[in-house]
């Protein structure tokens, strides 16, 4: 990982809570919705965040929870995955990772996030492609609701 590998400030905000809040800024800013107003938005969503906790967020100095993550990305018309997932520009060379899980690729943490496969194995080495894609499917089942199963393969 590289040198702005977010560290746990010592507020309590953990390294995921961090890498929201600069997916926020970074979203915000592109957007041109100022602070307030993407305070004015979350509140009108149910999720009251004043400008100057915005900023928190952004900064790293507070932690978000899921209500503000998915009120923030309602807000910001973005997915929830798009806040949760450090921006990297090579999924293939840059590790990244998030509270609890293991340092892996970019593109191996968004997998993940999107329920497309496990982070961790979790089945002996030298398995065969039908066991790995046992596993898989087993993992999957665990992580999505039922009425997504019948896409699964």
């Amino acid at each position: 990982m590289g040198d702005t590998e977010p560290q746990k400030a010592s507020s309590g905000a953990g390294i995921t809570s961090q890498i929201v809040g600069r997916n926020v800024a970074r979203l915000r800013g592109g957007s041109g919705v100022s602070a307030r107003e993407l305070a004015t938005l979350a509140a009108e969503l149910g999720t009251p965040l004043s400008q100057s906790g915005i900023s928190d967020i952004e900064n790293g100095r507070r932690t978000v929870s899921v209500d503000q993550l998915t009120a923030l990305a309602t807000a910001l018309d973005v997915s929830p995955l798009s806040l949760l997932m450090p921006e990297t520009w090579a999924a293939d060379v840059e590790e990244v990772r998030l509270t609890g899980t293991p340092v892996v690729l970019g593109g191996d943490l968004l997998s993940w996030l999107r329920a497309d496969a496990p982070l961790r194995e979790g089945f002996a080495e030298g398995a065969g492609e039908a066991e790995v894609a046992i596993h898989k499917q087993m993992w999957q089942r665990r992580s999505l609701p039922p009425w997504s199963w019948t896409t699964l393969t």
